[in-house]
């Protein structure tokens, strides 16, 4: 019963703590590491919510722990992710799995790579790339098992809140250096392209929405946006504008369909011309206290429009 394993759950605790207190004493302290690491990852690889939630974290942290081989912060919350996605399915391999088209993909990615790596002239430099690719894959089927225990909901709200956080982070360095300086925050390059995919998310769930958590995240929206054209990003504003029209289009041929169906439509028009208005203040702000962000941001389209030279992306 859960009474009885939160009592041995109770006592091995008290038990881990004192002879982890008693190393600590007798070895020093070079060993709390390991004693808070320990409990930590026997949390996430036991909790599907907390292992997905930690891995969302760690998103946002471009953290380098080793320089050879290469490994990241995010490398190792992908393994404890896919740890977590093994333990669900040990504990649940009776359960029903329905696998998701896109394994093909990463099975197609992986032989290639394979081939390529036979082919080369140094296989052995495949290695590490093809094993990159393989925990993607893993991570990827960890995701899909862990989701059907965590609510989808949540994850995105906790995901969302995330990256609102970090583009107030990001968004104060370009502000106060007057745009000299592009500010990623705590992801470095990878700010851009998580901001540019939740942009058009967050508009979404603001247009449709019928909770009082929608003004939330408009806010998120507008905020991310802000710090995405702080990042002076060509490729991340440009995409990020194509899928914000795409929604807005989208949801225009939604209500005339759902009208015409008789179905209860929310406000979305309104909604829509709340929105362009608040874009067209935040332009206006960025124009009366920090206009040269706006003018280093266009000046970077225009030096690619004119030179056709060079990457458009972060660069």
């Amino acid at each position: 019963s859960k009474p009885t394993l939160r009592k041995y759950l109770i006592a091995l605790g008290i038990l881990y703590l004192g002879v982890v207190l008693y190393l600590v004493l007798d070895k020093g302290p070079r060993l709390w590491g390991p004693a808070i690491g320990l409990p930590f990852v026997i949390a996430v690889v036991t909790n599907p919510r907390l292992a997905i939630y930690q891995f969302l974290f760690s998103l946002f942290i471009d953290l380098r722990l080793f320089d050879s081989p290469t490994v990241y912060l995010i490398d190792v919350s992908a393994g404890l992710l896919v740890l977590a996605g093994l333990f669900d399915w040990f504990l649940n391999a009776q359960s029903r799995y329905v696998r998701p088209p896109m394994v093909f993909n990463y099975l197609a990615i992986l032989t290639a790579l394979s081939i390529a790596a036979v082919c080369s002239v140094n296989p052995a430099a495949a290695v590490f790339p093809i094993a990159r690719v393989a925990l993607l894959f893993a991570v990827f089927l960890s995701l899909v098992r862990l989701s059907s225990r965590v609510s989808f909901a949540d994850s995105f709200r906790a995901f969302f809140v995330l990256m609102s956080l970090h583009a107030i982070i990001a968004l104060v360095p370009s502000v106060a250096s007057g745009g000299r300086v592009r500010s990623f925050g705590f992801a470095e390059t990878a700010f851009d392209d998580l901001a540019m995919l939740l942009v058009p998310c967050g508009l979404a769930v603001y247009l449709w929405s019928t909770s009082t958590s929608r003004r939330w995240y408009l806010l998120g929206t507008l905020i991310t946006f802000a710090a995405l054209i702080g990042t002076q990003s060509r490729f991340g504003i440009l995409v990020c504008l194509i899928l914000c029209l795409l929604v807005l289009v989208g949801a225009g041929l939604r209500t005339r369909q759902m009208r015409r169906s008789g179905e209860t439509i929310p406000p979305v028009g309104r909604r829509a011309r709340v929105l362009l208005l608040l874009v067209g203040l935040l332009f206006l702000l960025f124009l009366i206290f920090v206009p040269s962000i706006l003018e280093r941001a266009l000046a970077r389209f225009d030096a690619a429009v004119s030179t056709g030279a060079g990457a458009i992306g972060g660069a």
